[in-house]
């Protein structure tokens, strides 16, 4: 199961950890992604700008 995140204004997306200081954040069901600072992930989420949409089933 993967957890679906969203910024306010913006796409959900899943995490994939791919470094010790980056997360590849990858759009649902598109092949597009960008690359975010683990530290600013967790900040932007204690700030309440990107939020924990739901669970999905890998298919």
């Amino acid at each position: 199961m993967e957890m679906v995140y969203q910024r306010k204004e913006g796409k959900p997306f899943v995490l994939k950890d791919i470094d010790p200081l980056f997360y590849a954040c990858c759009y649902l069901n598109t092949n597009r992604m960008f690359l975010m600072e683990k530290e600013k992930f967790f900040n932007e989420m204690q700030k309440g700008l990107i939020s924990k949409l739901s669970a999905v089933a890998n298919l």
